[in-house]
């Protein structure tokens, strides 16, 4: 049963590269959903461990430290909190781990798993670092559109952020496959 199952699946690569990507993206999305669980002091399966040395909360520091970084590049005084980012003028950013694009990123991580090839690795991280690119680049649009009083085009570029970076990363996935198209056959 199982040598006839890799049969039908070698003869079609596009199959086995689905078959591929949904295991690795549920598989990466629930562990992601387990740490998650253990992290959130409220829940069940706390873990101090775990919520001590968060990723989560360190990446969210990331992101606010970077978009401060910017936002006083171009001269407003910030200051950061565990919830967002501060401005003088007593604005308010919240940053959460939603805002984090780590669903984007697993997906995108399950794309370039899914589909062996050359290089891969370093789309991936390329892939990595232009969501992250593209996320700074939302929190600036946000406080840019907030600070002069546009707070529904904020809410929206909020909302659109995920078609935009997942188109993105489609984008660089069909660059990167288009790049080994002797693979597809």
């Amino acid at each position: 049963m199982l040598t006839n199952v890799k049969l039908f699946l070698n003869d079609r690569p596009w199959l086995k590269f689905l078959v591929s990507f949904c295991i690795i993206y549920f598989t990466l999305y629930y562990l992601f959903l387990g740490y998650v669980a253990l992290d959130d002091d409220k829940g069940s399966y706390y873990s101090p461990f775990l919520h001590k040395y968060s990723i989560i909360q360190a990446l969210t520091d990331l992101l606010k430290h970077q978009v401060g970084f910017v936002m006083e590049l171009f001269g407003y005084e910030t200051y950061y909190s565990r919830i967002g980012i501060h401005l003088n003028n007593g604005l308010i950013v919240f940053i959460q781990f939603p805002c984090l694009a780590l669903q984007i990123m697993i997906a995108f991580t399950a794309l370039m798993l899914a589909f062996k090839a050359p290089y891969r690795w370093w789309y991936l991280i390329g892939g990595l670092l232009m969501v992250q690119f593209l996320n700074v680049g939302r929190m600036l649009a946000i406080f840019y559109f907030w600070i002069n009083g546009s707070r529904p085009t904020a809410e929206l570029v909020h909302g659109w952020f995920n078609y935009f970076a997942y188109a993105c990363i489609l984008l660089l996935f069909y660059i990167y496959i288009r790049g080994n198209k002797k693979l597809l056959a």
